[in-house]
């Protein structure tokens, strides 16, 4: 009983804090194990390198940094050890996919791994040469959505505090009232839901023959995309944009194989109206993404020489998060990625994406405002003369 009253007491004296004495010298109570990290991002990005950030983990005096050769996480190796919560790994290959996981360490003691965080690095690119552009692609469900009157002047406000030079957007009556709502800008096309607008101080509409090149492609089952062939004002740089809006539906191969025909026919309508091969910029809601288990509209994409520019940029803010927000206020977020259906395309060998946003505007990890069922995409684009 005596032995069993001491033990007692000893266990009082260390849950209260008091140092514990074996043997003359003095031990520390175990702390166990550090926290885990908060989510891992990738978000910086060159062709050999990726750069990582995360929220300190409460109890690490250092992150082990662990990368796989897949979203799997297989080889799995520590490529990096460091006491700061944000590393650059460097020696990777252009255009690679690579998948991350951090583990918070004390000691001999790890937390448990944090997401996946997976990106690519930079691949074909084009020079440092060239004008930069200011894209915006928006769904903002002016028709589908009930209360647009009363939703226009913030929809308006988020497109315009990110100063765009082109805006393509979707879902958008041809009377939306958009672009005097951004202000400074123009809707020089617009058909079935979908507008381009631009920064009439920037660009000029091409003229061919007495008329504008503008107009509006055919994609079938009742689909069309608008473009227009912009002019840069101080370069006199000519780019062909696009406001496009593929088939909606589920994945799955049916809704797969309508998206496909879109794909198709966006692809086939743009070869007739540029036949000189300007550079091209695609944006729109794509209902779809590279991630899913069918994404055709994609390949054909990829297949006419286009790339996403999400994979392709070289910095990117709020990149986990879903580019839909389903009405809610609440973000979506990816850990590995983020599911992105709004796209901004272009041709990599003669564009350079600069940076990826989602647009939206966000307080205490909110959307404030919610103007649409949809976010804004914004992406810096040098686009080579």
């Amino acid at each position: 009983m005596r032995s069993s009253s001491r033990l007692v007491a000893l266990v009082a004296l260390v849950a209260a804090g008091a140092p514990l004495v074996l043997g003359g010298q003095q031990a520390l109570a175990d702390p166990g194990e550090p926290d885990a990290t908060g989510m891992v991002t990738v978000d910086r990005a060159t062709t050999t390198s990726l750069t990582l950030s995360w929220p300190e983990a409460s109890g690490a005096d250092t992150y082990l940094v662990e990368r796989g050769s897949d979203v799997g996480m297989v080889n799995r190796v520590v490529v990096e050890r460091t006491h700061v919560n944000r590393t650059t790994i460097t020696g990777l290959r252009p255009g690679s996919l690579y998948c991350f996981q951090v583990r918070a360490a004390d000691g001999n003691e790890t937390g448990p791994r944090s997401n996946r965080a997976c990106q690519r690095t930079v691949a074909t690119e084009g020079d440092d040469t060239g004008p930069v552009y200011r894209v915006v692609t928006y769904n903002v469900c002016s028709r589908a959505c009930a209360g647009w009157d009363s939703r226009r002047a913030d929809a308006a406000a988020l497109v315009a505090a990110r100063r765009p030079d082109v805006v393509m957007l979707t879902e958008a009556t041809p009377e939306s009232g958009m672009a005097a709502a951004i202000g400074g800008m123009t809707q020089v096309v617009a058909k079935s839901g979908k507008a381009l607008l631009f920064r009439k101080d920037a660009f000029t509409v091409a003229h061919r023959n007495g008329s504008p090149r503008t107009g509006v492609l055919d994609l079938g089952s009742g689909r069309y995309a608008v473009w227009a062939e912009l002019v840069d004002n101080e370069t006199a740089q000519h780019v062909v944009f696009v406001s496009v809006h593929l088939s909606p539906g589920k994945d799955a191969p049916e809704f797969d194989e309508q998206r496909r025909r879109d794909a198709t026919h966006l692809v086939a309508g743009l070869q007739r109206v540029n036949p000189g091969g300007l550079p091209v910029v695609v944006g729109g809601d794509f209902n779809s993404y590279e991630q899913r288990r069918y994404d055709a509209p994609g390949a054909v994409m990829r297949g006419a020489g286009l790339a996403d520019s999400f994979w392709r940029a070289h910095k990117w803010r709020y990149g986990n998060y879903n580019t839909g927000n389903r009405g809610s206020a609440v973000p979506e977020i990816g850990k590995t990625w983020g599911r992105h259906i709004d796209q901004v395309w272009a041709e990599p060998g003669r564009t350079q994406v600069l940076k990826w946003r989602n647009a939206a505007a966000i307080e205490d990890g909110r959307y404030v405002p919610l103007p649409s069922n949809h976010n804004p995409v914004l992406v810096r684009l040098r686009v080579n003369l």
